[in-house]
């Protein structure tokens, strides 16, 4: 019985040695490979990081990230795309409790040359929270396709911790879970 045992603890001890002696040549290994480009994340003629599909729109913006509570803060969105020809056209949206002017809420440009399309916007509130203002670019390509981009800058008012009133029709279950009641329709098909 004791010989079983030493046995066992043996065993057990030269391979977890072995193991850990394993783990650590795999690990010089690794240190000694050359950086890949995954590694090193740099490319040569490296333009722009990926982009999801959809429009070849790109959004900048100069919003500094924070506006004073019941403040008027200005900022540009710049918006580039890489067609030829076609339009573009860009709708502007704010969450509920956000003032927001632009320029225009829906404009449309052409795309014939690549300049960079400008839109100044400015926003306001008068409760503290985070807001978000939603651009939502659609391109007609010439060609009769259709494509769209949708980009959201998110607007800090007042105090960052505190969020907007929440809205409407927001209701409490007798089990104490807040659920949301919405209109509906059902159509039913033969």
């Amino acid at each position: 019985m004791k010989l079983h045992k030493t046995t066992t603890m043996l065993i057990t001890g030269l391979a977890l040695a072995c193991a850990q002696g394993c783990s650590s040549q795999q690990t010089v290994e690794a240190e000694n490979q050359a950086p890949t480009v995954q590694d090193t994340k740099t490319v040569e003629n490296y333009n722009a990081p990926y982009q999801k599909p959809g429009a070849a729109v790109t959004f900048t913006h100069t919003y500094k990230g924070h506006t004073e509570l019941g403040v008027t803060d200005t900022f540009q969105v710049v918006m580039s795309e890489r067609y030829e020809s076609g339009t573009m056209s860009v709708s502007i949206r704010a969450d509920e409790g956000l003032d927001v002017s632009a320029d225009t809420l829906q404009a449309e440009f052409p795309m014939e040359n690549s300049d960079n399309q400008v839109i100044d916007i400015s926003v306001s509130a008068q409760a503290s929270g985070k807001y978000y203002v939603n651009l939502l670019a659609t391109v007609d390509d010439g060609t009769g396709q259709t494509m769209r981009r949708n980009y959201a800058i998110a607007i800090i008012v007042g105090d960052a911790s505190a969020k907007p009133s929440p809205a409407s029709g927001i209701e409490e279950t007798e089990s104490g879970e807040k659920i949301i009641i919405m209109p509906a329709q059902e159509t039913i098909k033969d």
